[in-house]
């Protein structure tokens, strides 16, 4: 079984790194397109999203690192 750690900050974090969240029950995993070290805030859409549509949509998300996790 996978393990996941939580992110406390977005020190190490790159665009295009894929992290995960908490959505739906399980982890879903985002690709990370902005990073915001001054408020440990990362922007990921959900990965499927970003696949198709490569753009920001309803389904991205931002928020901080504590909500995100990395395997």
């Amino acid at each position: 079984m996978a393990k996941y750690t939580q992110l406390t900050t977005t020190a190490g974090l790159q665009n295009n790194d894929i992290i995960y969240t908490d959505t739906h029950g399980g982890k879903t995993p985002c690709r990370v397109v902005e990073i915001r070290h001054d408020v440990n805030t990362v922007f990921a859409p959900y990965q499927s999203v970003w696949d198709k549509y490569k753009t920001r949509s309803e389904f991205d998300h931002c928020s901080p690192v504590g909500y995100f996790y990395k395997k």
